[in-house]
């Protein structure tokens, strides 16, 4: 988002997951957290 500032934001949008991969997609949220400026939104939809 730095090298491409028209961007407005980010859209994760997160269809299913299982317990298993819970602790690697958390990481995964706090490291992208850390780099990003602007905020962030994520949808998860659990079936």
């Amino acid at each position: 988002m730095k090298q491409n500032p028209e961007i407005a934001a980010l859209h994760l949008d997160i269809e299913s997951l299982s317990k298993f991969e819970i602790p690697n997609y958390k990481k995964f949220i706090q490291i992208l957290k850390q780099r990003l400026l602007k905020v962030l939104a994520i949808a998860i939809s659990h079936n």
